[in-house]
């Protein structure tokens, strides 16, 4: 047996939207969406982009990428995409290398409260440890201060959804979502124009289709379990 060559495509921003047009019926098949038509449907389109990050769905993607370091400079702003930093074992949160082919120096997340409470903040040497600060932009702050310049903070980055305003640019989708996605477009469009009817059956099968992708995210990153009590008949 011949394995497939030929992977699923991913699809353009203008391809989901003529999609969802499609699934009202008011677009007849040979025809082509015009640009008002596109226009009105894509702000549909981020509208439900908008949700799915608000229920912490698919707002993230998690990336591997590097920071370079600073002699002397002990606090950092990542770039704007970057809404976190994903954890590892024990709260690490990455790793720092120098040369090629040095050892890695693993890197812990410490709290506010025991940073605050560091009196030799200034101490300079490779960091152990990192503050994580999740502002309008996400900050990092190292300690030991950095003391040498050839360091590099290895880590994995949480980054927003990046939303396409081009048409024929593949989207920043994964790709489980995408049949959810149209559906739930496809309910405005419906509204829009008076077809009440059917927008109550696309939003039945929208949210059929946000159940079936919601099971089958692995996507997701590690789970967690904490247990606690109050001591009360353990």
């Amino acid at each position: 047996m011949t394995a497939p060559t030929i992977s699923v495509p991913d699809f353009q921003r203008d391809q989901i939207l003529t999609a969802a047009i499609r699934l009202t019926g008011i677009l007849p098949y040979g025809k082509q969406a015009s640009a008002d038509m596109i226009a009105a449907t894509n702000v549909h389109f981020l509208l439900v982009l908008d949700e799915l990050q608000s229920d912490n769905i698919v707002r993230k993607q998690l990336e591997r990428t590097t920071l370079s370091l600073v002699s002397g400079t002990a606090a950092y702003d990542l770039p704007t995409d970057v809404m976190d930093i994903e954890l590892g074992s024990n709260d690490t949160a990455g790793t720092i290398y120098g040369a090629t082919g040095s050892a890695e120096t693993q890197v812990t997340v410490i709290s506010l409260g025991d940073y605050t409470k560091l009196t030799d903040k200034a101490t300079s040497a490779r960091p152990s440890r990192v503050l994580v600060e999740r502002q309008a932009l996400t900050k990092l702050t190292f300690w030991p201060v950095p003391d040498s310049s050839s360091l590099v903070f290895r880590y994995t980055k949480v980054r927003w959804l990046m939303q396409s305003e081009t048409g024929a640019v593949n989207m920043d989708l994964r790709r489980n979502w995408t049949s959810y996605v149209v559906y739930a477009v496809a309910v405005g469009v419906c509204l829009d124009n008076s077809l009440f009817e059917k927008a109550q059956m696309l939003k039945q099968w929208a949210a059929e289709k946000k159940a079936l992708a919601q099971a089958g995210d692995s996507e997701r990153g590690n789970i967690r379990f904490r247990i606690g009590h109050r001591g009360r008949n353990w």
